[in-house]
């Protein structure tokens, strides 16, 4: 059985009842986490809103993948990323956006089991490293690894098929 006490349906547990002050921090505690994830759904919420809006404004696909990454990094508090996307005609997986590092130190093209990038994408599936340079799945002569980055590969999905890969870097 429970009671409703201001708003709150409290239920009549006996070592809530016996001790009120235990009551009140639970009480307290709950209130205090149903505001915390009210307050990062709406967070969610309005980084779909600037990201959409982002969207529907961009005059190209460049400009729009442009936006997208600018976006999606902002969300991810980070400056470092990029976006490939697989091409059929080559069997390769194309940079589209890099941010964070210069243009030339991110792969312009990488076959679709290549690294970490190209094994994300070849299984569909995330794959995270703490450090990128002592990842057993990138080549440790590569020079633009930098030491102290890690981060996330994200496959980018559609019905059908994987299209692409989001990386984005964390240092």
């Amino acid at each position: 059985m429970a009671s409703i006490v201001g708003g709150f349906c409290v239920p009549h547990d006996p070592a809530i009842t016996a001790f009120p002050e235990v009551a009140n921090k639970r009480q307290a505690a709950n209130i205090m986490a149903g505001f915390a994830r009210v307050a990062r759904r709406v967070a969610e919420l309005e980084a779909v809103s600037r990201l959409s809006t982002a969207l529907r404004s961009a005059e190209s696909l460049d400009d729009m993948v442009a936006r997208l990454m600018d976006e999606t990094l902002a969300m991810m508090n980070t400056t470092h990323g990029g976006l490939w996307l697989y091409q059929p005609s080559t069997g390769k997986l194309k940079r589209v956006a890099a941010r964070g590092n210069p243009e030339q130190d991110f792969p312009a093209a990488l076959d679709s089991n290549e690294c970490i990038i190209g094994k994300s994408f070849s299984d569909g599936t995330p794959r995270a490293a703490r450090e990128f340079a002592s990842d057993a799945d990138i080549d440790p002569h590569n020079p633009t690894v930098q030491p102290g980055w890690g981060g996330v590969c994200l496959p980018i999905h559609t019905a059908q098929e994987t299209i692409g890969i989001l990386l984005i870097g964390v240092n």
